[in-house]
Protein backbone atom coordinates (compact mmCIF):
# COMPACT_ATOMS: atom_id res chain seq x y z
CA UNK A 1 0.00 0.00 0.00
CA UNK A 2 0.82 3.26 -0.50
CA UNK A 3 2.19 5.82 2.43
CA UNK A 4 -0.26 8.52 0.93
CA UNK A 5 -3.40 9.88 3.05
CA UNK A 6 -6.84 10.71 2.32
CA UNK A 7 -8.61 12.66 4.83
CA UNK A 8 -9.18 9.25 7.43
CA UNK A 9 -8.48 6.53 4.20
CA UNK A 10 -5.22 5.70 2.61
CA UNK A 11 -4.86 4.81 -1.01
CA UNK A 12 -3.96 1.59 -2.80
CA UNK A 13 -2.59 0.85 -5.52
CA UNK A 14 -5.92 -0.79 -6.75
CA UNK A 15 -8.31 2.08 -7.87
CA UNK A 16 -11.62 2.42 -5.76
CA UNK A 17 -9.90 0.40 -2.83
CA UNK A 18 -9.16 2.49 0.42
CA UNK A 19 -8.03 1.55 4.02
CA UNK A 20 -10.27 3.34 6.96
CA UNK A 21 -8.57 4.81 9.83
CA UNK A 22 -9.89 1.86 11.62
CA UNK A 23 -8.34 -0.82 9.37
CA UNK A 24 -11.66 -1.50 8.03
CA UNK A 25 -11.58 -1.42 4.02
CA UNK A 26 -13.61 0.62 1.71
CA UNK A 27 -14.33 -0.18 -1.88
CA UNK A 28 -16.19 1.93 -4.84
CA UNK A 29 -17.10 0.08 -7.88
CA UNK A 30 -18.23 1.11 -11.22
CA UNK A 31 -19.96 -0.71 -14.23
CA UNK A 32 -21.95 -0.03 -16.71
CA UNK A 33 -25.47 -1.37 -16.60
CA UNK A 34 -26.42 -4.00 -19.46
CA UNK A 35 -30.12 -2.75 -19.04
CA UNK A 36 -29.81 0.69 -19.13
CA UNK A 37 -26.22 1.59 -20.87
CA UNK A 38 -25.61 3.58 -17.54
CA UNK A 39 -22.44 3.51 -15.23
CA UNK A 40 -23.82 2.46 -11.91
CA UNK A 41 -21.88 3.11 -8.56
CA UNK A 42 -22.23 0.97 -5.60
CA UNK A 43 -20.18 1.67 -2.30
CA UNK A 44 -19.02 -1.16 0.54
CA UNK A 45 -17.78 -0.88 3.59
CA UNK A 46 -15.65 -4.79 4.43
CA UNK A 47 -14.20 -5.58 7.56
CA UNK A 48 -10.73 -5.55 8.61
CA UNK A 49 -10.24 -9.01 8.85
CA UNK A 50 -10.51 -9.47 5.51
CA UNK A 51 -6.83 -9.59 3.19
CA UNK A 52 -6.10 -7.88 0.36
CA UNK A 53 -6.84 -10.68 -1.93
CA UNK A 54 -10.48 -11.06 -0.46
CA UNK A 55 -11.17 -7.32 -0.98
CA UNK A 56 -9.87 -7.41 -4.79
CA UNK A 57 -12.54 -10.88 -4.82
CA UNK A 58 -15.56 -8.82 -3.76
CA UNK A 59 -14.34 -5.99 -6.07
CA UNK A 60 -14.62 -8.40 -8.95
CA UNK A 61 -17.95 -9.68 -7.79
CA UNK A 62 -19.28 -6.44 -7.01
CA UNK A 63 -18.43 -5.60 -10.80
CA UNK A 64 -20.11 -9.01 -12.01
CA UNK A 65 -23.19 -8.15 -10.05
CA UNK A 66 -23.90 -4.72 -11.05
CA UNK A 67 -23.00 -4.99 -14.46
CA UNK A 68 -25.41 -8.27 -15.14
CA UNK A 69 -23.25 -9.88 -17.01
CA UNK A 70 -20.46 -7.54 -17.30
CA UNK A 71 -21.11 -6.74 -21.46
CA UNK A 72 -21.22 -3.22 -22.80
CA UNK A 73 -24.58 -2.86 -23.84
CA UNK A 74 -25.15 -3.70 -28.07
CA UNK A 75 -25.19 -0.38 -30.06
CA UNK A 76 -28.46 -0.83 -31.28
CA UNK A 77 -30.90 -1.54 -28.66
CA UNK A 78 -33.73 0.80 -27.47
CA UNK A 79 -34.69 2.09 -24.17
CA UNK A 80 -38.26 2.78 -23.33
CA UNK A 81 -37.84 6.21 -23.36
CA UNK A 82 -36.59 6.19 -26.50
CA UNK A 83 -39.72 3.91 -27.49
CA UNK A 84 -42.17 6.77 -25.66
CA UNK A 85 -41.61 9.23 -28.23
CA UNK A 86 -42.80 6.69 -31.17
CA UNK A 87 -45.55 5.87 -29.65
CA UNK A 88 -46.86 8.71 -28.16
CA UNK A 89 -46.93 10.25 -31.70
CA UNK A 90 -49.02 7.19 -32.79
CA UNK A 91 -51.45 7.41 -30.07
CA UNK A 92 -52.09 11.39 -31.06
CA UNK A 93 -52.78 9.87 -34.47
CA UNK A 94 -55.39 7.53 -33.72
CA UNK A 95 -57.02 9.01 -30.47
CA UNK A 96 -58.77 12.30 -29.55
CA UNK A 97 -56.43 15.13 -28.33
CA UNK A 98 -57.55 14.39 -24.67
CA UNK A 99 -56.68 11.14 -24.54
CA UNK A 100 -53.27 11.71 -26.16
CA UNK A 101 -51.97 14.68 -23.61
CA UNK A 102 -53.41 11.94 -20.19
CA UNK A 103 -51.01 9.36 -21.96
CA UNK A 104 -48.19 11.73 -22.36
CA UNK A 105 -48.72 13.17 -18.92
CA UNK A 106 -49.23 9.72 -16.85
CA UNK A 107 -46.02 8.14 -19.00
CA UNK A 108 -43.73 11.18 -18.39
CA UNK A 109 -44.86 11.61 -14.76
CA UNK A 110 -45.72 8.16 -13.86
CA UNK A 111 -43.58 5.76 -15.89
CA UNK A 112 -40.75 6.87 -17.28
CA UNK A 113 -39.23 7.88 -14.63
CA UNK A 114 -39.20 4.73 -12.90
CA UNK A 115 -38.41 2.25 -15.87
CA UNK A 116 -37.40 4.63 -18.77
CA UNK A 117 -33.74 3.63 -18.48
CA UNK A 118 -34.23 0.31 -19.60
CA UNK A 119 -33.76 -1.70 -22.77
CA UNK A 120 -37.12 -2.53 -23.76
CA UNK A 121 -35.06 -6.56 -24.85
CA UNK A 122 -34.13 -6.56 -21.08
CA UNK A 123 -37.66 -5.93 -19.50
CA UNK A 124 -38.50 -8.38 -16.95
CA UNK A 125 -41.34 -8.95 -14.48
CA UNK A 126 -39.50 -7.38 -11.28
CA UNK A 127 -39.01 -4.42 -13.66
CA UNK A 128 -43.15 -4.21 -13.55
CA UNK A 129 -43.78 -5.37 -9.71
CA UNK A 130 -41.16 -2.81 -8.88
CA UNK A 131 -43.59 -0.12 -10.88
CA UNK A 132 -46.08 -1.56 -9.11
CA UNK A 133 -45.07 -1.04 -5.46
CA UNK A 134 -43.89 2.55 -6.13
CA UNK A 135 -47.46 3.27 -7.57
CA UNK A 136 -48.90 2.17 -4.66
CA UNK A 137 -46.41 4.18 -2.05
CA UNK A 138 -47.25 7.69 -3.93
CA UNK A 139 -49.03 10.61 -2.47
CA UNK A 140 -50.85 13.20 -3.31
CA UNK A 141 -50.38 16.86 -2.38
CA UNK A 142 -52.16 16.56 0.50
CA UNK A 143 -50.56 13.79 1.88
CA UNK A 144 -52.46 10.96 1.02
CA UNK A 145 -52.27 8.22 -1.42
CA UNK A 146 -54.12 7.35 -4.78
CA UNK A 147 -57.50 5.89 -4.97
CA UNK A 148 -58.05 3.31 -6.97
CA UNK A 149 -59.40 4.12 -9.87
CA UNK A 150 -56.17 6.74 -9.95
CA UNK A 151 -53.57 4.29 -10.07
CA UNK A 152 -56.36 1.71 -12.08
CA UNK A 153 -56.12 4.75 -14.88
CA UNK A 154 -52.21 4.64 -14.76
CA UNK A 155 -51.71 0.59 -14.53
CA UNK A 156 -54.43 0.67 -17.90
CA UNK A 157 -51.96 3.47 -19.77
CA UNK A 158 -48.63 1.44 -18.60
CA UNK A 159 -50.33 -2.14 -19.79
CA UNK A 160 -50.95 -0.77 -23.24
CA UNK A 161 -48.07 0.47 -23.46
CA UNK A 162 -45.24 -1.93 -22.40
CA UNK A 163 -47.53 -4.85 -24.53
CA UNK A 164 -47.22 -2.64 -27.76
CA UNK A 165 -43.47 -2.07 -27.73
CA UNK A 166 -42.94 -5.54 -26.46
CA UNK A 167 -45.16 -6.68 -29.68
CA UNK A 168 -43.11 -4.23 -31.79
CA UNK A 169 -40.12 -6.02 -30.63
CA UNK A 170 -40.66 -9.15 -30.40
CA UNK A 171 -40.17 -9.41 -26.82
CA UNK A 172 -42.39 -11.43 -24.24
CA UNK A 173 -45.06 -10.01 -22.42
CA UNK A 174 -43.53 -9.11 -18.92
CA UNK A 175 -46.96 -7.96 -17.24
CA UNK A 176 -48.39 -11.33 -17.47
CA UNK A 177 -50.06 -12.19 -14.02
CA UNK A 178 -48.90 -9.39 -12.32
CA UNK A 179 -51.47 -7.72 -10.09
CA UNK A 180 -52.27 -3.63 -10.77
CA UNK A 181 -51.45 -1.65 -7.60
CA UNK A 182 -54.19 -1.26 -4.74
CA UNK A 183 -54.70 1.99 -3.92
CA UNK A 184 -56.13 3.47 -0.97
CA UNK A 185 -60.75 2.62 -0.60
CA UNK A 186 -62.03 6.24 -2.30
CA UNK A 187 -65.28 7.32 -0.86
CA UNK A 188 -68.49 5.81 -0.77
CA UNK A 189 -71.03 6.96 -3.16
CA UNK A 190 -73.38 8.32 -0.21
CA UNK A 191 -70.49 10.81 0.10
CA UNK A 192 -70.17 12.46 -3.08
CA UNK A 193 -73.92 12.35 -4.11
CA UNK A 194 -77.11 14.52 -3.16
CA UNK A 195 -80.68 13.49 -2.49
CA UNK A 196 -83.50 15.26 -4.23
CA UNK A 197 -84.15 17.30 -1.99
CA UNK A 198 -80.76 18.61 -1.31
CA UNK A 199 -80.17 18.47 -5.28
CA UNK A 200 -83.36 21.12 -5.46
CA UNK A 201 -82.10 23.62 -2.47
CA UNK A 202 -78.64 24.07 -4.65
CA UNK A 203 -81.27 24.65 -7.79
CA UNK A 204 -82.77 27.32 -5.87
CA UNK A 205 -79.54 28.95 -4.41
CA UNK A 206 -77.86 28.80 -8.38
CA UNK A 207 -80.97 30.93 -9.24
CA UNK A 208 -81.08 33.29 -6.20
CA UNK A 209 -77.38 34.20 -6.42
CA UNK A 210 -75.99 33.12 -9.69
CA UNK A 211 -79.42 33.13 -11.93
CA UNK A 212 -77.03 33.83 -15.10
CA UNK A 213 -75.94 30.18 -14.36
CA UNK A 214 -79.51 28.51 -13.53
CA UNK A 215 -80.11 27.25 -17.05
CA UNK A 216 -76.92 25.32 -17.43
CA UNK A 217 -76.75 24.24 -13.96
CA UNK A 218 -80.61 22.67 -14.18
CA UNK A 219 -79.66 21.71 -17.66
CA UNK A 220 -76.67 19.62 -15.89
CA UNK A 221 -78.21 18.20 -12.90
CA UNK A 222 -81.45 16.79 -15.51
CA UNK A 223 -79.08 15.06 -17.53
CA UNK A 224 -76.09 13.60 -16.11
CA UNK A 225 -73.88 15.55 -18.93
CA UNK A 226 -70.34 15.96 -18.53
CA UNK A 227 -69.25 19.15 -18.09
CA UNK A 228 -66.91 19.12 -21.38
CA UNK A 229 -70.16 18.34 -23.37
CA UNK A 230 -72.70 20.77 -21.55
CA UNK A 231 -70.52 23.75 -23.05
CA UNK A 232 -69.88 22.63 -26.78
CA UNK A 233 -73.57 22.89 -27.13
CA UNK A 234 -74.81 24.32 -30.00
CA UNK A 235 -78.24 25.48 -30.19
CA UNK A 236 -78.87 23.14 -33.61
CA UNK A 237 -78.06 20.35 -31.38
CA UNK A 238 -81.38 21.11 -29.09
CA UNK A 239 -84.44 19.88 -31.49
CA UNK A 240 -87.17 21.10 -29.37
CA UNK A 241 -89.64 19.73 -31.83
CA UNK A 242 -88.74 15.76 -30.99
CA UNK A 243 -87.92 16.39 -27.37
CA UNK A 244 -84.24 15.62 -27.73
CA UNK A 245 -80.57 17.43 -27.40
CA UNK A 246 -78.05 15.82 -29.41
CA UNK A 247 -74.46 15.46 -27.91
CA UNK A 248 -72.00 15.58 -30.91
CA UNK A 249 -69.06 17.01 -29.12
CA UNK A 250 -67.14 18.04 -26.02
CA UNK A 251 -64.69 20.63 -24.98
CA UNK A 252 -61.56 20.47 -22.73
CA UNK A 253 -58.91 23.22 -22.56
CA UNK A 254 -60.90 25.44 -25.39
CA UNK A 255 -60.38 22.34 -27.48
CA UNK A 256 -63.58 21.17 -29.28
CA UNK A 257 -63.39 17.54 -29.90
CA UNK A 258 -65.83 14.33 -29.76
CA UNK A 259 -67.38 12.93 -26.78
CA UNK A 260 -65.31 10.71 -24.34
CA UNK A 261 -67.20 7.62 -25.62
CA UNK A 262 -66.83 8.72 -28.90
CA UNK A 263 -69.53 8.53 -30.74
CA UNK A 264 -73.20 10.88 -30.19
CA UNK A 265 -75.80 10.12 -28.92
CA UNK A 266 -79.04 11.67 -27.85
CA UNK A 267 -80.45 13.12 -24.03
CA UNK A 268 -84.04 13.81 -23.16
CA UNK A 269 -85.22 17.47 -23.47
CA UNK A 270 -88.06 17.73 -21.11
CA UNK A 271 -90.12 20.28 -20.80
CA UNK A 272 -88.70 21.74 -17.61
CA UNK A 273 -85.61 22.01 -19.56
CA UNK A 274 -87.45 23.38 -22.38
CA UNK A 275 -88.91 26.14 -20.39
CA UNK A 276 -85.39 27.21 -19.04
CA UNK A 277 -83.61 27.49 -22.08
CA UNK A 278 -86.38 29.29 -23.98
CA UNK A 279 -85.83 31.41 -21.07
CA UNK A 280 -81.91 31.61 -21.35
CA UNK A 281 -82.33 31.93 -25.54
CA UNK A 282 -84.58 35.30 -24.82
CA UNK A 283 -81.88 36.59 -22.22
CA UNK A 284 -79.19 35.91 -24.60
CA UNK A 285 -80.79 38.00 -27.43
CA UNK A 286 -81.78 40.83 -24.95
CA UNK A 287 -78.19 41.18 -23.89
CA UNK A 288 -76.99 40.85 -27.83
CA UNK A 289 -74.34 38.57 -25.75
CA UNK A 290 -71.55 38.15 -28.37
CA UNK A 291 -71.77 34.10 -28.06
CA UNK A 292 -74.47 34.46 -30.41
CA UNK A 293 -72.97 34.99 -33.32
CA UNK A 294 -71.29 31.37 -32.64
CA UNK A 295 -74.46 29.74 -31.82
CA UNK A 296 -73.05 28.16 -28.22
CA UNK A 297 -75.96 27.71 -26.09
CA UNK A 298 -73.91 28.85 -23.46
CA UNK A 299 -71.17 30.85 -24.38
CA UNK A 300 -68.57 32.63 -21.69
CA UNK A 301 -68.61 36.83 -21.10
CA UNK A 302 -66.71 36.89 -24.20
CA UNK A 303 -68.91 34.29 -26.29
CA UNK A 304 -66.03 31.47 -26.20
CA UNK A 305 -66.44 28.12 -25.02
CA UNK A 306 -66.56 28.44 -21.12
CA UNK A 307 -64.57 25.68 -18.94
CA UNK A 308 -65.92 22.48 -16.44
CA UNK A 309 -63.87 25.31 -13.90
CA UNK A 310 -65.79 27.89 -14.16
CA UNK A 311 -68.79 25.90 -12.51
CA UNK A 312 -66.70 25.12 -9.78
CA UNK A 313 -67.46 28.36 -7.57
CA UNK A 314 -71.13 28.82 -8.15
CA UNK A 315 -71.92 25.32 -7.20
CA UNK A 316 -69.75 25.45 -4.36
CA UNK A 317 -71.44 28.47 -2.86
CA UNK A 318 -74.41 27.21 -3.95
CA UNK A 319 -74.11 24.07 -2.02
CA UNK A 320 -72.95 26.07 1.28
CA UNK A 321 -75.51 28.03 1.40
CA UNK A 322 -78.20 24.98 0.63
CA UNK A 323 -76.43 23.80 3.47
CA UNK A 324 -75.49 20.29 2.11
CA UNK A 325 -72.35 18.57 3.52
CA UNK A 326 -70.94 17.39 0.09
CA UNK A 327 -68.82 19.74 -1.54
CA UNK A 328 -70.81 20.27 -4.60
CA UNK A 329 -69.23 20.36 -8.12
CA UNK A 330 -70.22 19.38 -12.29
CA UNK A 331 -69.03 15.24 -10.85
CA UNK A 332 -71.53 15.49 -8.02
CA UNK A 333 -74.21 16.86 -10.24
CA UNK A 334 -73.42 13.87 -12.94
CA UNK A 335 -73.00 11.23 -9.77
CA UNK A 336 -76.20 12.83 -8.37
CA UNK A 337 -78.47 12.10 -11.63
CA UNK A 338 -77.28 8.52 -11.85
CA UNK A 339 -77.81 7.86 -8.25
CA UNK A 340 -81.00 9.56 -8.29
CA UNK A 341 -82.30 7.79 -11.27
CA UNK A 342 -81.15 4.37 -9.78
CA UNK A 343 -83.10 4.71 -7.15
CA UNK A 344 -86.29 5.49 -8.89
CA UNK A 345 -86.15 2.20 -10.67
CA UNK A 346 -84.97 3.55 -14.17
CA UNK A 347 -84.46 1.21 -16.46
CA UNK A 348 -80.18 0.70 -16.77
CA UNK A 349 -80.48 0.48 -20.58
CA UNK A 350 -82.19 3.76 -20.59
CA UNK A 351 -79.81 5.18 -18.14
CA UNK A 352 -76.86 4.39 -20.31
CA UNK A 353 -77.94 5.34 -23.09
CA UNK A 354 -78.39 9.07 -21.25
CA UNK A 355 -75.29 9.23 -19.54
CA UNK A 356 -73.09 7.80 -22.56
CA UNK A 357 -71.00 5.97 -19.57
CA UNK A 358 -70.73 2.66 -20.89
CA UNK A 359 -68.99 0.05 -22.23
CA UNK A 360 -68.77 -0.47 -26.22
CA UNK A 361 -70.92 -3.65 -26.40
CA UNK A 362 -73.67 -2.13 -24.20
CA UNK A 363 -73.07 1.02 -26.46
CA UNK A 364 -74.73 -1.20 -29.01
CA UNK A 365 -77.22 -2.73 -26.51
CA UNK A 366 -78.36 0.70 -25.89
CA UNK A 367 -78.73 2.21 -29.18
CA UNK A 368 -82.28 2.04 -30.11
CA UNK A 369 -83.18 3.56 -26.36
CA UNK A 370 -86.22 5.85 -27.81
CA UNK A 371 -86.22 9.57 -26.57
CA UNK A 372 -89.25 9.07 -25.21
CA UNK A 373 -88.19 6.72 -22.77
CA UNK A 374 -85.78 8.98 -21.36
CA UNK A 375 -87.47 12.12 -21.49
CA UNK A 376 -90.08 10.27 -19.12
CA UNK A 377 -87.54 9.12 -16.65
CA UNK A 378 -85.82 12.55 -16.17
CA UNK A 379 -89.53 14.35 -16.04
CA UNK A 380 -90.01 11.85 -12.95
CA UNK A 381 -86.72 12.94 -11.89
CA UNK A 382 -87.73 16.59 -12.23
CA UNK A 383 -90.99 16.54 -10.30
CA UNK A 384 -88.91 15.42 -7.54
CA UNK A 385 -86.26 18.08 -7.57
CA UNK A 386 -88.29 20.90 -8.82
CA UNK A 387 -92.31 20.34 -8.54
CA UNK A 388 -92.61 19.21 -12.16
CA UNK A 389 -94.21 20.62 -15.12
CA UNK A 390 -96.27 19.39 -17.99
CA UNK A 391 -94.46 17.67 -20.05
CA UNK A 392 -95.84 17.94 -23.56
CA UNK A 393 -92.79 18.84 -26.24
CA UNK A 394 -94.94 20.45 -27.82
CA UNK A 395 -96.41 22.60 -25.67
CA UNK A 396 -95.99 26.43 -26.60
Amino acid sequence: MSKKTHGKTKKTRQRGVRRLADGRWRIRVYATDTRTGKQKETQKTLPATLSHAEVLAEVARLKEEQALGGGAPPAERTSLSDCAVRWLEDAAARTKRSTSELYLDVLERRVLPVIGDLYVDSLERRDIERWVRWAERQKRRDGKRYGRETLKGWWRILVQFIRDVCADHGVADPIVRIKPPRGRAGRTRDMRTLNADELGRVLAEVERAAPQRYAEVYVLAHTGMRPGELFALEWRDVDEERGKIVIERAVRRGTVDTPKTEDPREVALTQGMRDVLRAHRRKLIADQHPGLSRGLVFPSTRGGHRGPESLHKPLKRAGVAADVEVRVGPQVLRRTFNTLMMEAGVDRIVLRSQMGHCSEEMTERYSGVPVESKRAAVAGLEARTTGGRDDDPNRD
